[in-house]
């Protein structure tokens, strides 16, 4: 298992299904930009905590995995 999704599943065990259907980093951050819409003050804060920790991992060969480059083109 990846560390995005790792880290994803330990902060998020509510949304493990759409993580389980998710293919790419891509599709996941677009599940969690609807589900922070009208979310309470706890999921806003896991996101965006996720979010920083997304931007801090190291940059990928390709767009496709590159962490930083998913947060800012999703969120």
């Amino acid at each position: 298992m990846s560390a995005w999704r790792r880290e994803a599943f330990e902060r998020f065990p509510e949304f493990r299904n759409h993580l389980q259907r998710s293919k790419s980093p891509y599709a996941y951050w677009i599940e969690l930009q609807f589900a922070s819409k009208g979310a309470d003050d706890d999921l806003v804060k896991r996101i965006s905590n996720f979010a920083i920790w997304c931007l801090n991992q190291e940059r990928a060969q390709t767009s496709a995995d590159d962490l930083p480059t998913v947060v800012t083109v999703c969120f």
